[in-house]
């Protein structure tokens, strides 16, 4: 783990790419620990250390994995994907040796591809190699924003986003949207282009890219693509600037859950 100032450190940066101003932070950081203000100073100055338990509420809470205050790890990494049910989660893991009788382990990783699978261990079938685990942090599920003047739309898919084990925020209004994505960013975004006669997610694409800073891949659904309502240049325009998708309507929301879940649950390439 890091030592206090760089655990500190972490902190401020996870703060501040949050959009929180250092005068605030302490203030911030006590709120979410529900701690005297005096405490969060003293942690700050390294005068106390922070508890394990502490720093994951601090990454729960900004939807960072635990893996921030590890050292030689990526800001963004998980490295196994646990599967118990149907609803994958993505996870952080520490193995040992390989084991020989997996069947009498509640849960082994087997290696997958870049990363591990976590699985329970009377599911490893014969002569598959599996590891014992020591340790297992369960990270936050990725959170996605859907953007759509229709609540029923977006309603739909948080549903079939959910199977996929991602949790969906629904917003029907681009400031709406935005304000909570400065506070605590999104994964991905969901965007209905059209949301009235006058108004398009063009702005939202911009600040979520250029603001945010937000890399996080973008789908905008269109049912208007070849009428009049949409000009489709600004959306030619939007796939050439800033790499989003366009799908059309009516879109198959599974598909779109199932193309989200493979790139959020892709392992980083540095997953071990």
């Amino acid at each position: 783990m890091m030592t206090n100032a760089n655990e500190t450190a972490q902190i401020q940066k996870i703060l501040t790419r949050n959009g929180v101003r250092p005068r605030q932070q302490m203030t911030v950081i006590a709120g979410i620990l529900e701690l005297e203000y005096v405490s969060i100073q003293q942690k700050f100055s390294g005068k106390r250390s922070w508890t394990p338990e502490q720093l994951k509420l601090i990454a729960a809470h900004f939807n960072e994995p635990l893996s921030v205050f590890i050292t030689n790890e990526p800001a963004n990494a998980w490295n196994a994907i646990l599967k118990i049910s149907d609803v994958p989660q993505r996870c952080l893991i520490q193995h040992s040796n390989a084991l020989e009788t997996p069947k009498f382990e509640n849960l082994v990783a087997v290696r997958e591809a870049d990363g591990w699978l976590v699985i329970p261990g009377t599911k490893v079938e014969e002569g598959q190699v599996c590891y014992k685990i020591l340790k297992i942090d369960v990270l936050p599920n990725p959170r996605v924003a859907a953007l759509d003047d229709n609540p029923d739309i977006t309603d739909t898919i948080a549903t079939m986003f959910a199977w996929q084990g991602v949790d969906v925020a629904q917003f029907q209004s681009i400031q709406s949207m935005l304000e909570a994505a400065k506070s605590q960013p999104f994964e991905g975004y969901v965007l209905d282009w059209m949301l009235s006669r006058l108004e398009t997610a063009e702005s939202a694409i911009v600040y979520i890219r250029e603001k945010l800073q937000s890399n996080a891949p973008i789908t905008i659904l269109t049912g208007e693509l070849r009428t009049t309502e949409v000009n489709q240049s600004e959306i030619a325009k939007m796939v050439e600037r800033f790499d989003v998708t366009v799908l059309e309507k009516p879109a198959v929301l599974e598909l779109l859950a199932k193309s989200f879940h493979k790139q959020l649950f892709r392992f980083p390439s540095s997953a071990s």
